[in-house]
């Protein structure tokens, strides 16, 4: 594979991290922040919001698959992929300043609306590759995928409310709590927007 390409494919496995990385970061602090904002008082009954807020993604995500289906037919698969990825860059960092429950599940639900990296990704890399390479491809393609779902977990446990844990003592990631894991994911979807 030339040089360009493998720029393209590396760039289309950042995106496809930062997608599955958005869909899982929230899981570690959900119930957290379901109390936080004031919807359940004890963590044993926060399970009904907790569905709510993180469903909300892949009903966003649902009903715009076939959105996106037609437009990439139509505009092309690239300007969607830029659409999913300045989605990813600009709705991770609005949902980590989140003040209020309702606000959440809106800015989780236009993420998943406007994020159709998983319908656009897989098409661009069978275009990148010839056809011996695509199960090869499909294979890291999943593997990526399923990479972003534990490193979501992994930061959003980790860099949650950085105040209390003592990673960071004052500042905007001090006054929002759930702003740094968020902030992380939004630079990745960056990377891959950029590239």
């Amino acid at each position: 594979m030339e040089r360009g390409r493998k720029i393209q494919v590396l760039g289309i496995f950042v995106g496809t991290f930062a997608n599955s990385l958005v869909f899982t970061i929230i899981f570690p602090f959900a119930s957290k922040l379901v109390m936080d904002f004031g919807m359940s008082n004890n963590r044993t009954t926060t399970g009904y919001w907790v569905g709510i807020i993180t469903f909300s993604l892949m009903l966003g995500r649902t009903i715009a698959s076939p959105v996106f289906g037609v437009l990439c037919d139509s505009w092309g698969r690239r300007p969607v992929q830029i659409i999913g990825l300045s989605s990813i860059t600009v709705f991770s960092l609005m949902f980590g300043f989140s003040t209020n429950y309702w606000y959440a599940v809106t800015v989780r639900f236009v993420l998943g609306f406007f994020t159709p990296l998983t319908l656009v990704n897989k098409t661009l890399l069978i275009e990148l590759v010839t056809e011996d390479q695509s199960p090869s491809i499909i294979a890291w393609y999943s593997m990526i995928w399923q990479f972003g779902n534990i490193m979501g977990n992994v930061l959003g446990g980790i860099l949650v409310d950085p105040k209390s844990s003592g990673l960071i003592e004052s500042g905007v990631f001090a006054d929002y709590p759930y702003l740094l894991p968020n902030f992380v994911a939004s630079m990745i979807g960056l990377v891959a927007l950029i590239n």
